[in-house]
């Protein structure tokens, strides 16, 4: 009986430390098998913890949507354990990649479609973080609400004032709810000083019905907007914050 009983516990050890290597192997949010993008394991938050070595040389994660359409990727990890690269996938499309950079390297991307994370493995062994900036926190001023960068996303204004943030090749749509009366006077404000331009026109409807192209800040644009009145910024040069003050007519 002692025999069986020590063959048993023996079994039962071995089995345990033979289980050990591949959970110690896994990060927080890994869960192996996960090395094609048709396993790729499913992330509900915003950052993502893996492992890698040699013999786990591709890592796949899928996000539920939680990363927006503009999301940042920064990953870390201890350059003396392990290097490792990644890219960012939208469906099927690469839309950034982040390869022999080191730790502390960041991704900056439009993400429309289903967002991918692709990790792969370089030298050593260790662990890795990936942590995710969605939207809100790039392009967007106090009142603005991304995306908004059509015409059929327009954000609602109620107030006589649009506050905005634009970034490189940025599109900004605002739709107004009548405040600016029949024939409003828009003028926009932003910082010259660190290279930053931007331009602004007015739709009433689909009609384009005035502009303020190259003018700088503080330009002025008064315009008939007999239907329903949007406001569309775009990029020129730089990167900053706007605001447009709206005056009705009196």
């Amino acid at each position: 009986m002692r025999t069986a009983i020590a063959v048993t516990a023996a079994l039962v050890m071995f089995l345990l430390l033979a289980l050990v290597p591949a959970i110690a192997g896994e990060g927080d949010d890994e869960v192996e098998p996960n090395d094609t993008k048709a396993l790729a394991d499913t992330i509900d938050g915003l950052v993502i913890h893996g492992h890698m070595d040699e013999d786990d040389g591709d890592d796949w994660f899928v996000l539920e949507g939680q990363e927006g359409v503009n999301p940042v990727f920064t990953i870390i990890f201890d350059e003396d354990e392990v290097e490792v690269d990644f890219e960012i996938y939208s469906d099927d499309e690469v839309v950034g990649t982040a390869e022999e950079y080191g730790t502390g390297e960041t991704i900056a991307c439009e993400v429309p479609g289903t967002c991918y994370v692709h990790v792969w493995w370089w030298e050593g062994e260790g662990d890795y973080t990936i942590r995710i900036n969605p939207e809100s926190d790039r392009c967007a001023g106090e009142d603005e609400v991304e995306p908004n960068d059509e015409k059929d996303l327009a954000d609602e204004v109620e107030e006589l004032e649009i506050h905005g943030y634009i970034c490189e090749d940025d599109h900004d749509w605002f739709v107004l709810t009548g405040q600016e009366g029949y024939n409003p006077t828009f003028t926009i404000y932003f910082d010259e000083e660190d290279d930053f331009e931007i331009d602004f026109e007015v739709y009433s409807g689909d009609e384009l019905v005035g502009g303020a192209y190259d003018w700088g800040s503080e330009e002025s644009v008064t315009c008939e907007v007999p239907g329903t009145c949007y406001v569309h910024v775009y990029y020129w040069s730089g990167e900053g914050e706007y605001t447009i003050e709206i005056e009705p007519e009196e």
